[in-house]
C-alpha cells in the first residue's frame, strides 16, 4: 500500500513538474510545439529576407539538437511503480525534471537568439503585443470569474423560493454591465488576434464563417 501511494505521488509530482517548466513556454506546449509558437508569434513584424534566414537556420539547429522522442519513450520508466524502490522513484523523477530544464533551456535559449535577429522596431512590436497579450489573459480572467458568479447566481435564484420574474429581472440588471463589457472585450480580442494573420489566413477564416453560416442556414426551420 505504501509503495502504491509513493507511485501515486510519484506521477502526480512528474505531472505538476512538467507543468510548472512549461508555463514560460505557454501552456500546453509539447516539444516542438513552442517552435510553432514563435513562428506565430513573428507574423506581422516585417521580417526581412535576411532575418528569415538567420531564424530559419536557427530553428532547423534547434530542431536537430532536439530531436522529438518516440512516443513510447516519454516519460516512461524501466521499472514497475508498483513494486519500485523509494529511491527508483526519486532517481526517476529526477532525472525527468532535469531532462525537461535541460529542453526548457534550450528552447529558452532559441527565443534569446531569434529576439537578438530582430531590429529595436521590431522588438517594441513584440513586447507591445506581449503586453497587450498579458492584459488580455488578465481581463479574460476576471470576466471568466465574473460569468462564473452570473452562473451561478442564476442557478441558486432558479433553486429559491424567492424565485420570479421581478427576481430575474433584477439578477440581470445586476450583472448586465459586465456581461456587455466582456462581450465587447471577447471582439476585442477576437479582432486583434485576426489582425495578425496573413491576408491568406484571414481569407481562408472568412471563407470557413461563411460555409459554418450556410451549415446553419440548412437546420433553420
Amino acid at each position: 500500500m505504501k509503495k502504491l501511494l509513493i507511485a501515486s505521488v510519484a506521477v502526480a509530482a512528474i505531472g505538476l513538474g512538467g507543468l510548472a517548466l512549461a508555463q514560460p513556454a505557454g501552456p500546453g506546449m509539447r516539444h516542438h510545439e513552442p517552435v510553432k509558437e514563435i513562428v506565430e508569434h513573428l507574423r506581422g513584424i516585417s521580417l526581412s529576407d535576411a532575418q528569415r534566414e538567420e531564424i530559419k537556420t536557427l530553428l532547423s539547429a534547434f530542431k536537430d539538437a532536439n530531436p522529438q522522442p518516440l512516443f513510447g519513450d516519454i516519460e516512461k520508466p524501466s521499472f514497475d511503480f508498483a513494486t519500485a524502490t523509494e529511491a527508483q522513484i526519486n532517481t526517476f523523477i529526477q532525472t525527468q525534471i532535469e531532462e525537461r530544464e535541460a529542453r526548457h533551456f534550450a528552447f529558452a535559449q532559441l527565443r534569446h537568439d531569434i529576439y537578438k535577429v530582430l531590429d529595436e522596431e521590431q522588438q517594441a512590436t513584440l513586447l507591445a503585443r506581449d503586453a497587450k497579450r498579458d492584459t488580455f489573459k488578465e481581463t479574460s480572467k476576471t470576466n471568466r470569474e465574473m460569468l462564473g458568479n452570473f452562473r451561478n447566481a442564476q442557478r441558486d435564484l432558479v433553486r429559491s423560493q424567492s424565485f420570479s420574474k421581478d427576481a430575474w429581472d433584477a439578477l440581470i440588471a445586476q450583472y448586465k454591465d459586465g456581461l456587455v463589457n466582456a462581450g465587447v472585450e471577447k471582439a476585442k480580442q477576437h479582432l486583434a488576434m485576426f489582425q495578425v494573420l496573413t491576408s491568406e489566413q484571414q481569407a481562408r477564416i472568412k471563407a470557413l464563417r461563411e460555409e459554418e453560416r450556410k451549415l446553419h442556414e440548412l437546420f433553420k426551420l
